[in-house]
């Protein structure tokens, strides 16, 4: 039986030698593949998580959407966030009638794509700036204290990060972006400023932020707000 295991940080897995067997040449190679012992990284642990994805069915989705709704009832919950992988999976979330407000949000490096389901925002753990504390991924400006000289992981360029949140403000979508050590969230904040204040992003979310600088926090509230009009 093929088994996968994914971490709690949801950034590196375990798996068996069945679901190796099943995922064939797309790891092989890979820097991010430990495949004596299972452990699978980045590239590679993205590449199993995806197809342990595509193997839930409608039906699965359809039972999980149910008992997540009914978790946060039970907790007093009257709205949830909902951070979608993919398109279909989305379609499908837009058709349920579930007793709850949802606030849906497509986690796509294409932002047309949210437009065209006519979301009002895009983004989520997908773009991800890094990775995880955890799974020793998340980019951070002063090394690991366990790993000397490592500094995490760049999981997207600064160029393409810069198009997306272009492309997502032009579109006028709220864009969020995963970022967790401080050094991804330099990138997020840059990707914001490249644009003229007139142009920057509704609402940009950094989504998790973890490790924050405190002059990290004045850029946050300046790049949030340099481009509303607040009544006096």
């Amino acid at each position: 039986m093929p088994i996968f295991l994914r971490r709690i940080d949801g950034h590196s897995s375990c798996v068996n030698s069945s679901l190796l067997r099943l995922l064939g040449d797309e790891i092989v190679g890979l820097d991010s593949a430990d495949v004596e012992r299972g452990w699978l990284f980045g590239e590679a642990h993205i590449c199993a998580d995806r197809f342990a994805a595509s193997r839930i069915g409608k039906g699965k989705l359809v039972e999980a959407a149910h008992a997540v709704v009914k978790e946060a009832l039970r907790a007093g919950c009257g709205t949830i966030s909902a951070l979608v992988p993919r398109v279909d999976w989305m379609e499908l979330l837009l058709r349920l009638d579930l007793p709850i407000n949802i606030v849906p949000r497509l986690e796509t490096l294409r932002p047309i794509e949210a437009s065209k389901l006519g979301l009002k925002r895009v983004g989520g753990c997908m773009p991800m700036a890094d990775g995880a504390i955890g799974s020793h991924s998340a980019l951070v400006s002063e090394e690991y204290c366990d790993r000397p000289g490592y500094f995490g992981t760049r999981e997207i360029e600064q160029e393409e990060l810069n198009r997306w949140m272009a492309e997502s403000s032009q579109l006028g979508l709220s864009p969020a972006v995963h970022a967790i050590g401080d050094g991804a969230v330099d990138m997020v904040l840059d990707a914001i400023e490249a644009l003229p204040k007139d142009l920057r992003p509704i609402r940009p979310r950094i989504e998790h932020g973890e490790l924050l600088r405190d002059e990290q926090l004045e850029r946050i509230a300046t790049v949030s707000y340099t481009h509303l009009t607040l009544p006096t």
